[in-house]
């Protein structure tokens, strides 16, 4: 699990999760504004959590192929 804590006082943010693999430039993987719904993309989920300004991104089965590098991103 990767774990983004975030501080806003905006209450309609954006939360998203960006991947970067080798040599590529980074791309959407998963966003959300709904609190405590749960977001599914490419095996991988995540849940925002307004009330702990957090965002948790999660993959059940990883690969070395998900190797890369994952930016969390707010949007006001």
């Amino acid at each position: 699990m990767l774990n983004c804590t975030y501080q806003t006082t905006y209450s309609g943010s954006f939360l998203f999760w960006y991947v970067q693999y080798p040599n590529k430039a980074p791309q959407l993987l998963l966003k959300s504004s709904t609190d405590n719904k749960r977001t599914e993309h490419q095996g991988f989920h995540a849940t925002l959590h307004k009330s702990s300004s957090s965002f948790h991104l999660h993959k059940s089965s990883v690969q070395l192929a998900d190797s890369a590098l994952y930016y969390c991103a707010l949007s006001d």
